[in-house]
């Protein structure tokens, strides 16, 4: 029985995850290692931006400097 849509689809599948990995792998900068991403970095900062003003208005922004201090000195550990 000959069925072209089955190796039709397998072609698809197989250059589907031929672009995945070429297209989706970037370099992690904590590790240093290639790493699968679903987003790119641009892509990622874009949607931050875009979600920024969103969650100001939802949860607002904290006036504490010693907060601040803290969140900032926290983040650097965190990222080293």
């Amino acid at each position: 029985m000959n069925r072209p849509y089955v190796r039709h689809f397998t072609l698809c599948r197989r250059h589907l995850v031929l672009i995945l990995f070429t297209v989706s792998c970037a370099t992690n900068p904590v590790t240093g290692k290639k790493e699968f991403m679903l987003m790119s970095t641009s892509d990622e900062l874009a949607q931050g931006k875009q979600m920024d003003p969103q969650i100001l208005r939802a949860y607002g922004q904290y006036q504490d400097a010693k907060l601040a201090a803290y969140l900032s000195a926290l983040g650097k550990r965190l990222g080293r």
